[in-house]
């Protein structure tokens, strides 16, 4: 146990609560940055609002988040084994294992909780694990809302298979990024206009071999055509893959691997790219893949999905950058298709496709990164992710 935990059980009175509390078991890792930007404004704006971390490298993580955030690490602390809740108005969480590992002890002490169901993170479609877990919530007697954050999940949860009724269920498209996403930069330098290289990158993490479910292989399959093709593209890749999960040699010093980035280095590298490509897919499908290609005993929640555009792609699209990405589920209700973004088949010859159309059209491919960043700036703008969580939080029960 780390010096500041054994302070914090030490000074920790249950008596006087939060009017809202936040349990979460990633917080303060500022490698989450969009639960970092929400879970800060909620600290910023509500006074009294704490923050209890089951994180179990919360003393590894604080001393850095403290040193960037001092006026509000004070109301973050670690949530304790056998430590009672303070009597709080209102509790938070965000992703659905997360809630239901906090579950038993907003029951023990009869709190009403809000939770925002971003897809993963324990929710999975048709799942005997993620729906139990959904139904204890459900069946609590405390939950107060719901926000979702893709219409698929919505129409899940209130389609009669579950316990959650319409008016329990808010929709807020999208995610919570960081503010630094809407502040002014540089006019973007593009392909075609005095920029000659076209940059394609490929953000996401490794789960599955192969990266199959984010649609790596696809990408990587869809660069060694286009460069053949192309001499003047060049490949960026953003996560935790190396030139060990696939063989990319023959794509020689054009392809790059960045490593996990937080924030900001991830905005000076979208910088100076033109497009991101996610060609991924449903787990079910990923699985399937694998399968064929002889390998056996692969635990993974088949029913998981990403949300459209994935994290990354809305991110990137903020900074300018052009999306290419497939659509397996229909998920797609906001973004327009071929203007905002481009919506292709998640396999390497429609991926190739669409990135050499762009590359011969230099005033398409800026429109498309330039109506994408217009349309993400109006779904992502922290007055409708921020403003209606706040209000959410602000006003039930």
């Amino acid at each position: 146990m780390g010096l500041f935990t054994r302070l914090v059980r030490q000074a920790f009175t249950p008596d006087r609560g939060p009017s809202l509390l936040v349990l979460d078991s990633n917080f303060p890792d500022l490698a989450s940055a969009f639960t970092i930007a929400e879970l800060n404004h909620y600290l910023e704006v509500f006074p009294d609002a704490e923050v209890l971390s089951a994180n179990p490298a919360f003393d590894d993580r604080y001393p850095e988040y403290r040193a960037q955030y001092p006026l509000l690490a004070p109301r973050v602390r670690p949530l304790l084994l056998g430590q009672p809740l303070p009597n709080a108005r209102l509790a938070y969480c965000v992703f659905l294992k997360n809630t239901a590992r906090h579950l038993p002890l907003l029951k023990k002490h009869g709190i009403p909780f809000v939770m925002t169901l971003y897809p993963g993170g324990g929710f999975a479609l048709d799942d005997p694990e993620s729906d139990s877990w959904l139904d204890a919530i459900a069946d609590s007697g405390l939950l107060s809302k719901v926000i979702v954050t893709q219409p698929l999940t919505r129409d899940y949860l209130v389609s009669g298979r579950r316990k959650y009724s319409a008016e329990l269920v808010e929709l807020i498209y999208g995610m919570v990024v960081h503010e630094s996403y809407f502040q002014e930069r540089a006019p973007k330098r593009r392909y075609g206009f005095g920029k000659p290289q076209l940059d394609v990158c490929f953000a996401a993490y490794l789960y599955a071999p192969l990266g199959v479910d984010k649609g790596y292989d696809t990408f990587i399959s869809a660069a060694v055509g286009i460069a053949k093709q192309a001499p003047d593209v060049r490949f960026h890749v953003v996560g935790n893959f190396d030139n060990r999960v696939i063989n990319v040699s023959v794509l020689g010093d054009r392809i790059v691997f960045h490593g996990p980035m937080h924030t900001p280095g991830f905005q000076s590298l979208l910088a100076g790219m033109d497009l991101i490509v996610s060609p991924n897919v449903p787990m079910d499908i990923a699985l399937a893949n694998l399968d064929r290609l002889g390998f056996k005993n692969i635990q993974a929640r088949r029913g998981k999905f990403d949300g459209f555009p994935t994290g990354s792609c809305m991110e990137a699209s903020l900074c300018g950058v052009g999306m290419v990405c497939s659509d397996v589920l229909g998920q797609n209700a906001f973004y327009r298709d071929p203007t905002e973004i481009r919506i292709v088949a998640p396999v390497a010859e429609a991926v190739a496709q669409a990135v050499l159309d762009l590359r011969e059209r230099p005033d398409a491919l800026r429109q498309l990164g330039d109506a994408g960043q217009a349309r993400s700036r109006v779904l992502l703008a922290p007055a409708t992710q921020l403003g209606r969580r706040r209000e959410i939080l602000g006003v039930v029960p």
